[in-house]
């Protein structure tokens, strides 16, 4: 599934440098890759996997692990910017220092 979309980028990245398309029309190519392709390669890879119960308590241990360091961070960014809280781009700035890769 991974190469499927490599495929598919790759021919869209030379189409737009060879002037081939529209700078306009990569857009298609990149909804068809971010609402197509990912989802089935999520799926795909839960199909894969073997579900047992020792699994499905770690994964619950490192969903509330992940849960307080994500709380953690999140309070101590609001500690740095609590006096510009008032100011939207702050706000937004304490949510994304954190959250920036999920």
């Amino acid at each position: 599934m991974v190469g499927i979309m490599l495929l598919m980028a790759i021919p869209g990245y030379i189409l737009i440098k060879t002037k081939a398309i529209k700078p306009d029309s990569i857009s298609a190519f990149s909804k068809v890759l971010m609402f197509v392709c990912q989802p089935a390669l999520t799926i795909y890879s839960f199909n894969k996997a073997d579900f047992t119960k020792e699994l499905g308590i770690n994964l619950l241990i490192f969903f509330g692990i992940i849960t307080a360091v994500q709380l953690i961070f999140i309070g101590f960014f609001y500690l740095i910017f609590r006096k510009k809280m008032e100011d939207i781009n702050y706000r937004i700035t304490t949510i994304a220092t954190t959250l920036s890769n999920c």
